[in-house]
């Protein structure tokens, strides 16, 4: 759905409240929220960004559109200084996780320790490397480094992760923003 089809279905019902999820400035800007704030000036209009992408959260054109929302959740509190200088109204909101009824069969492998997430930053990796230097039968799913060993790759598989979750030991949870 574009830019217009949103503004329009705005002006159409006039809503009381309006959630989006935008995660960078590349089709919506600050202009834009303020249409869509004129369009319908009693809404409390709300974003949602589950992205932990340094390079968007700390964009000036994304930045000038948060501080038209009225309330801006994020999965990280490393924004914490620069957002409350900027004046912006945000809080943590976690995403919490997909539901999934699969359940452990002869092919799930069994790890004494389970993490699932990618490298994607130096204290990860350190984490995931102390990981491999622990006595048990750990696995490690995700994108990472060769170094890693990674045991496979399952994003957006959420059956998959309930699977091993399920038949791990201890699941080792790092949301270090």
């Amino acid at each position: 759905v574009g830019v217009d089809e949103v503004l329009d279905t705005a002006e159409e019902f006039m809503p009381d409240v309006v959630v989006a999820q935008i995660q960078d400035a590349s089709t919506w800007n600050a202009g834009h929220i303020s249409e869509l704030r004129m369009i319908c000036p009693k809404a409390i209009t709300v974003l949602w960004n589950g992205d932990m992408h340094r390079e968007n959260l700390y964009n000036a054109n994304y930045i000038a559109m948060l501080k038209k929302f009225h309330l801006c959740g994020l999965v990280t509190t490393e924004v914490t200084n620069r957002y409350k200088r900027e004046g912006i109204n945000w809080w943590y909101w976690q995403i919490g996780f997909e539901e999934s009824n699969a359940v452990p069969d002869g092919n799930t492998p069994k790890h004494d320790i389970v993490f699932l997430g990618n490298g994607y930053s130096e204290e990860r990796m350190k984490l995931a490397r102390m990981l491999r230097t622990l006595p048990y039968d750990v696995g490690i799913y995700g994108s990472w480094p060769e170094d890693i060993r990674p045991n496979g790759q399952n994003l957006y598989d959420f059956d998959s992760g309930k699977k091993l979750y399920m038949n791990a030991k201890l699941a080792i949870g790092d949301n270090m923003w």
